[in-house]
């Protein structure tokens, strides 16, 4: 019984360790984005990159494979997981917000034109 206990509370360390460089990769991401400005490419390359190194920490963490990992049914952590997407997209709507007078959404939309 404390064997499984142990295993749980590791479980759930592993997960809180995954959803804070979660979230610490989407700040970086946010400050390449605003701060260093790159070309589409380098940002496209960081983006993949930042948005897919949780996925796999979490992988390797929980010693699950990634399709039980898409499959949220199967996932034994999904509530963690559903708060962290939650936590994750009030983090973006947060930098948004603290960097909103910084961006300048004309540009963006000339860039997305071309």
């Amino acid at each position: 019984m404390q064997q499984r206990l142990q295993r749980q509370h590791d479980m759930k360390k592993k997960t809180l360790i995954s959803l804070i460089i979660a979230l610490i990769c989407l700040v970086v991401l946010a400050v390449i984005e605003q701060f260093m400005k790159p070309d589409y490419l380098v940002k496209s390359l960081c983006k993949l990159i930042l948005l897919t190194l949780p996925v796999f920490l979490y992988m390797y963490l929980s010693r699950e494979k990634l399709t039980d990992i898409i499959r949220l049914r199967k996932l034994k952590s999904a509530k963690i997981l559903y708060l962290g997407m939650i936590l994750a997209y009030a983090g973006i709507i947060i930098v948004f917000l603290l960097f909103r007078s910084h961006i300048d959404l004309e540009t963006i939309r000339q860039n997305l034109m071309t």
